[in-house]
């Protein structure tokens, strides 16, 4: 992956695929539809709200088509027996088999407590979970746009006690809309942070992986993006830092039922921007005019080609066509030779299978290093593999249940879930 942009990516691709800057989320009634019925949810135990709609910038055609897109319309999966193994089979273009017609299989696993990798590598006491979808092409994939969501209260009133304990100018709004909150939780607009880290208002409210699948449920749900913890410009270092703030900013791409939550801002650490990649999820039309989904992992440089994203999540490319990436080509941010918890993605090699892995945190907990989680994704059958967020940003629900134990520290150094600003859902 190059993550060195030409001045021609900067001017030209960066706009056909943003299609301008985002505007202000505003509250209004939800769109109602059958593939996105979680789109807009009330908070539970937080006053009575209004529901809002999941918005932002279409994704518009790109002046060139992408040569990894499908050249043609892909075979719709047709009926068939029901069977375990039968999944749409491989060829030219991914979709272009037979298909079983039956629900997504959803299969959760525990890691076992011994790994084996390739040349003899054995890992012990690795804790976390693997979940395999099949068929992918059937599934429903669901990335929030939280830039209309309200912010939790007790991050406000954490973020409120700080402002007030510096005599901060903007103590006495503060307050005021901590005071309200439980009734009229305000949005992040409404607070106008800005970020010390980039400039860039923080937009997107903070929740734990539970409280994301109290908003909007869906079957399975995993972290996604990296996001910006680099603190509030014109404020102090905040303590226990993203817990006691209540909006952040995404790096990379997000899009949320085929609008732009965020765009190319790449993950900072130091001096170095890096430039994250994609999966990218378009709703297409199959050659009997059914629509199926179209999973792909993008690198970076390519992301602008591709055109009609229903969804889409940043992260951090460890394998593309069957190749695992070398330590000295990945990222900072992922943070390649550290053991640590961690969150990957893969697909098969037919785009058709669909493998998420969380390897959970905590103390006294075995966790692994990137070249590991790629190993053993390969091992079980994924082609392309990405990092998502990554320490103790690793969280998983399945069916309502929070499966991974707590990874992150408060400030009183107790095990807590840590807040993030958006999900990869899937039903």
């Amino acid at each position: 992956m190059s993550r060195i942009r030409s001045l021609f990516a900067r001017i030209v691709l960066l706009p056909m695929l943003l299609g301008g800057s985002p505007h202000a989320a505003q509250h209004h009634q939800a769109r109602s539809t059958a593939s996105r019925d979680a789109a807009s949810r009330t908070i539970e135990g937080r006053g009575a709200l209004a529901q809002v709609e999941i918005h932002g910038h279409s994704v518009p055609e790109p002046k060139e088509p992408s040569e990894q897109a499908p050249a043609s319309k892909p075979a719709s999966p047709a009926p068939g027996p029901d069977s375990s193994s039968e999944v749409c089979p491989r060829g030219p273009s991914p979709l272009a088999g037979k298909c079983p017609a039956k629900a997504v299989g959803f299969n959760v696993e525990k890691l076992p407590s011994t790994i084996e990798l390739e040349g003899g590598v054995e890992l012990e006491g690795i804790k976390g979970y693997l979940v395999t979808v099949a068929p992918a092409v059937r599934a429903t994939y669901v990335v929030p746009d939280g830039s209309a969501l309200p912010v939790d209260c007790t991050r406000l009133r954490r973020y409120m006690e700080q402002v007030c304990n510096e005599g901060h100018s903007s103590c006495a709004d503060m307050r005021k809309l901590a005071e309200q909150c439980e009734t009229a939780p305000p949005t992040c607009e409404a607070l106008s942070l800005t970020s010390k880290l980039t400039g860039r208002a923080l937009r997107f409210p903070l929740y734990t992986l539970e409280e994301w699948d109290r908003l909007i449920p869906t079957r399975l749900k995993v972290n996604a993006n990296w996001f910006d913890v680099g603190g509030v410009a014109s404020v102090g270092d905040i303590p226990n830092y993203p817990h006691n703030v209540p909006c952040s900013d995404i790096f990379g791409l997000s899009v949320s039922e085929g609008h732009v939550v965020s765009g190319d801002n790449p993950d900072i650490v130091g001096d170095v921007r890096n430039d994250l990649d994609a999966l990218v999820v378009r709703d297409v039309e199959a050659d009997d005019g059914r629509r199926v989904q179209d999973l792909q992992i993008v690198e970076h440089q390519h992301i602008p080609s591709f055109r009609g994203a229903s969804a889409a999540v940043g992260g951090f490319i460890l394998m593309k066509d069957g190749r695992v990436k070398r330590l000295s080509e990945l990222p900072s941010s992922v943070k390649g030779n550290a053991t640590g918890a961690r969150t990957a993605i893969g697909l098969s090699q037919d785009r058709n299978t669909l493998y998420i892995m969380v390897v959970q945190g905590g103390d006294r907990t075995a966790q692994m290093t990137a070249r590991q989680i790629t190993l053993y994704l390969k091992a079980r059958g994924a082609y392309d593999v990405m990092s998502l967020d990554n320490s103790g940003s690793s969280q998983l629900v399945f069916e309502g249940e929070i499966l991974t134990q707590k990874g992150d520290k408060d400030q009183r150094n107790n095990p807590v879930y840590r807040p993030i600003p958006n999900f990869f859902g899937i039903e």
